[in-house]
């Protein structure tokens, strides 16, 4: 309200009032997304968008939207967002035309390479996932190397992969020990692969065995899973060993 009061009647701190009011409304949606109350999240965000032409909160409108089953006002706020130039609003469209129709059609590739082009990491791994999906190599590794350089490491990992089956082992390692570096278990169980093949028990023990540590506290999962049963093994033929 002391913002508002401030808004009609000092013209002179108009412009720095309203800049603390949207602060405000900003911090009040947030809150409110956080703790999961949507309603009021939406109220706040609308004003921000109605009121003071924030154009960045389309996506939060759009994702609230979906979590509420509102489908038409998803895509409403979504493609509002996409002709504003959000990227991460081209990626969620992208990937909710994917999630309808189970098929990769051309508006799901246009939108991802959209948002790609604008710098959104997702989308060039996905871009990278989806070409690799589809056999076309090349433009996986296009995608992969873009979202690497930016510091996706599944990408680099996956990238590693690519690299490993066309031979060029030097590359993939280097990959596969950068991603491991950030603390990637993919990177960790294709390292534990390689140097069980290369017989470096060891370090093969050592990176399974991270794979776990990794992975505490998450949902058990497949690589978890056979990370341990390898641990387990390579342990067992070194007590036979001795």
């Amino acid at each position: 309200k002391y913002f508002q009061e401030v808004i009609e009647k000092v013209p002179h701190l108009k412009e720095s009032a309203i800049e603390k009011l949207i602060n405000v409304y900003n911090s009040q949606a947030n809150v409110y997304l956080t703790s999961g109350d949507f309603e009021k999240a939406e109220k706040y965000l609308k004003i921000l968008v109605e009121k003071y032409g924030i154009k960045e909160c389309y996506y939060n409108l759009a994702v609230i939207n979906r979590k509420k089953g509102n489908i038409e006002k998803y895509k409403e706020y979504i493609l509002k967002g996409i002709e504003f130039g959000d990227s991460e609003c081209m990626f969620s469209y992208a990937l909710f035309i994917y999630s309808e129709t189970g098929k990769y059609t051309e508006k799901v590739d246009m939108y991802l390479k959209k948002s790609a082009e604008i710098g959104n990491v997702d989308a060039m791994y996905e871009l990278g996932l989806f070409a690799s999906e589809q056999n076309r190599i090349e433009d996986s590794k296009k995608w992969y190397k873009k979202a690497a350089e930016k510091g996706e490491t599944t990408a680099m990992n996956n990238l590693a992969n690519i690299y490993s089956d066309e031979g060029n082992k030097e590359e993939a390692m280097e990959l596969y020990l950068k991603s491991a570096e950030k603390g990637n278990p993919l990177a960790f169980f294709n390292l534990g692969n390689y140097y069980e093949e290369n017989n470096n028990i060891e370090l093969a023990k050592e990176y399974y065995g991270k794979v776990l540590d990794s992975l505490k506290g998450y949902p058990t999962c497949k690589i978890e899973q056979e990370a341990l049963e390898k641990l387990k093994r390579l342990q067992n033929n070194s007590e036979l060993r001795k």
